[in-house]
Parts: structure tokens; C-alpha cells; sequence
């Protein structure tokens, strides 16, 4: 039974292969040439432009204290962040937070980024609100507002 099946399946795949010589030869000038040649010049177009522009590299007084990586090692991670290596030592990360935890506790160095300017306009906007409420709430004397309600 099985070798009927093979056979079978043979003789198909032959009178397809026959089927296939009486296919008669397809008229090129159905196709639309001009939206494949604007696809393949807007590839080109893409191919030619200048990159995305880069992030700044944050961390600098981090960075200070990195070595290049070594003949073996690898410079980014597989997510394609840029590894950190210790000058002073074999040690490498991705974060910089565990490189200047790593400078303290291994080489006595204490590192203090500076804060960045988003973070900075973050703080005074709080600051800037909270000042907005205390002035609203000074002349307002809470306990006797409570006093009042429940009464």
C-alpha cells in the first residue's frame, strides 16, 4: 500500500511537470514599470539619507573611567547599548549606575553626575507648583474651615 502511494505521488508530480511546458509565456507589458521604478528610487532615496541623529552621551563624569573594549569583548550588548570597562580593572557593564557603584566599592572613587537640564526644569516645575498652592493657602486658617463644616 505504501508503494502505491509513493508511485502515485510520482506520477502527479510528473504530469504537473508536463502540465507545466503548455503554460504560455506572459505579456510583460501588463505590468506597471513606473511604480517599480519609484519604489526602487525611493529605496535609493532612504539609502542616501543621512542617519537618524544620535542622543548626546549622558553619564560623562562616568565615562571619564572607561577603557575601550578589550581585544575580546564586546562593545555594545545585544540590545545595542554601548558597554562601560573599568580603566582600572576587567570589569564591564551596560548600566552606568553599576559602574559607579562598581568605582566606589572596588576603587574608593566616588562619581557625582551632574543633573541634567530635563531633570532640572522637572524639579522647578514642582517647586514652582507647590509655591503656587502654598499662596493660595496662606490666608486660610484649616482648623477653623474644619469647625465651620461641621457645624
Amino acid at each position: 500500500m505504501v508503494s502505491q502511494t509513493r508511485q502515485q505521488t510520482l506520477h502527479a508530480s510528473l504530469s504537473i511537470a508536463d502540465d507545466a511546458s503548455e503554460i504560455p509565456e506572459i505579456d510583460s507589458t501588463l505590468f506597471d514599470t513606473s511604480s517599480t521604478r519609484k519604489r526602487a528610487r525611493d529605496i535609493d532615496d532612504l539609502l542616501d539619507e543621512e542617519p537618524a541623529k544620535k542622543r548626546s552621551q549622558s553619564a560623562q563624569k562616568t565615562w571619564f573611567y572607561a577603557r575601550p573594549a578589550g581585544e575580546g569583548e564586546l562593545e555594545r550588548n545585544k540590545y545595542g547599548q554601548k558597554l562601560w570597562y573599568c580603566q582600572r580593572c576587567r570589569y564591564g557593564t551596560g548600566a552606568p549606575q553599576r559602574a559607579r557603584d562598581h568605582m566606589a566599592k572596588r576603587h574608593h572613587v566616588t562619581i557625582v553626575e551632574d543633573e541634567s537640564t530635563v531633570s532640572a526644569a522637572h524639579k522647578q516645575k514642582i517647586d514652582d507648583l507647590f509655591n503656587k498652592q502654598q499662596a493660595c493657602q496662606e490666608g486660610r486658617d484649616i482648623e477653623q474651615e474644619k469647625h465651620l463644616r461641621k457645624a
